[in-house]
């Protein structure tokens, strides 16, 4: 009984994976295996990874939240939108239980010449780290970022399986 007891507090955690809400009228533009990790973009229905509206991202990276926190990597992302973007900005990273969150603005992407915003929460389980985006490339209304934070909160880890 005593070995039973403490095999259970020694076995290693089951691995965890991202359970996220419905996407209805989204469709994958673009999945990849990366190494590692994993990279999942989706957009509307009729439009596509070079040309959208609305793009939600999910990512994984396995093996680096040992050396990279989800505090670090919303940082990451703030400040590559403010170093790329004129007139960039972003919030402070957040805590939303244990999500790191950052919202990222830019009046006029470079490359698109089209403002773009982006809400991303990540958090890590053991060495993954989990990365998920959403974004916009116009100004989003209430309604759309309403529905961006409904839509990350609504992402649970869960055991694999």
């Amino acid at each position: 009984m005593f070995l039973s007891v403490v095999a259970l507090l020694i076995a290693p955690a089951p691995p965890l994976q991202a359970s996220r809400p419905a996407l209805p009228g989204f469709i994958v533009g673009y999945k990849a295996e990366l190494g590692g990790g994993s990279l999942l973009e989706e957009v509307p229905t009729g439009e596509t990874v070079q040309k959208w509206t609305r793009m939600v991202t999910t990512q994984k990276f396995e093996n680096i939240a040992y050396r990279l926190s989800p505090d670090r990597m919303m940082g990451s992302l703030a400040t590559n939108y403010m170093t790329t973007c004129v007139g960039g900005t972003a919030t402070e990273v957040g805590r939303d239980g244990d999500f790191s969150t950052v919202r990222a603005d830019c009046p006029k992407n470079p490359q698109t010449g089209l403002p773009e915003t982006m809400l991303a929460r990540a958090i890590a389980d053991e060495g993954t780290l989990h990365v998920f985006q959403v974004a916009w490339r116009r100004v989003p209304t209430a309604a759309d970022l309403a529905w961006g934070e409904a839509y990350l909160k609504g992402i649970k880890l869960t055991p694999a399986g």
